[in-house]
């Protein structure tokens, strides 16, 4: 169809001298059209003969290959080519700062919102690219990696090319962190009255109780002096149901939610799972605190 298209529309030029291929193209895309040989129309334009070389670099056809390439893929025209043409793909060196605030850019997405970059690693001092716009992806590594670090891939893509290298950041993430205002003993409930919040970098201290996580009536597992930044392992939550109260089972069947009382056999905090008994029937049910003296019944 391709074939009768082009002779149709070879058919209707009127001048039928040939056309001579330049010994020196200059590509910027990842193919070399006729567009790229200098041809007129922008229908036949279109039409591709070859992969262009990588950026910067240069491959060299001679007339008998040339030739063929052009009978096949757009036959009925002629062509004059000379002895020997060279094909160079247009190219741009990224590299230093600029390369580094691109990748940089970029991995900010990935990280926590509010994270700053402390040092970066990039697999590559520079990369060699089509000219055009550069965007960068970030990937990844699919690997475990602490709070305040990051191990993946930089991904850029330029004018259908694509490069990538491995990258590696240390970041910091400052957060309100909540800090004992006086002394207190383990055992004691902490309120916002016993804390103030000061600006942390959170990734020294994993764990850490932020102004958006932290809840009143967290309970001290152990003393702790004025100015003790708290985190999870030094609290825990307050027990909301308590053995031997009763409690408000909630189950769901399917679409239908179906509610009772019952009596809790084990002490729990929001979250936790607890053993609840049904008095009418005598069951012993499994469910995870959802409130104060509310629980929702785990399917089994």
């Amino acid at each position: 169809m391709m074939a009768i298209l082009l002779t149709l529309m070879i058919l209707q030029i009127p001048d039928a001298r040939p056309f001579r291929v330049p010994s020196r193209v200059v590509v910027s895309g990842p193919r070399v059209t006729l567009a790229d040989l200098g041809w007129p129309d922008r229908i036949l334009g279109d039409v591709p003969l070859m992969d262009a070389p990588s950026p910067g670099r240069r491959i060299r056809v001679y007339r008998r290959n040339m030739l063929k390439i052009l009978r096949n893929n757009a036959p009925g025209i002629r062509f004059v080519v000379p002895r020997r043409v060279t094909i160079v793909r247009s190219r741009q060196v990224v590299e230093g700062d600029r390369l580094r605030s691109l990748v940089a850019k970029a991995l900010h997405g990935r990280l926590p919102k509010g994270a700053k970059i402390l040092s970066l690693y990039l697999g590559r001092r520079r990369a060699t690219l089509p000219k055009g716009t550069v965007t960068v992806r970030i990937v990844d590594s699919g690997t475990w990696h602490r709070l305040g670090s990051f191990v993946g891939r930089a991904v850029l893509e330029c004018s259908g090319y694509t490069m990538e290298f491995g990258i590696s950041a240390r970041y910091a993430l400052v957060r309100e962190v909540a800090v004992l205002s006086h002394a207190m003993r383990a055992g004691t409930p902490v309120t916002s009255r016993d804390v103030m919040f000061r600006s942390m970098d959170v990734t020294r201290l994993p764990g850490a109780i932020t102004s958006e996580s932290f809840r009143e009536g967290m309970i001290l597992k152990t003393s702790m002096g004025r100015g003790r930044p708290l985190t999870s392992r030094m609290v825990r939550k307050p027990r909301i149901v308590h053995r031997g109260s009763r409690v408000l089972m909630i189950a769901h069947i399917g679409r239908v939610e179906v509610s009772t009382w019952g009596i809790a056999r084990t002490d729990g905090a929001e979250g936790d799972r607890v053993v609840v008994t049904n008095p009418r029937t005598g069951k012993v049910l499994k469910a995870t605190v959802t409130g104060p003296g509310r629980v929702v019944v785990i399917n089994r």
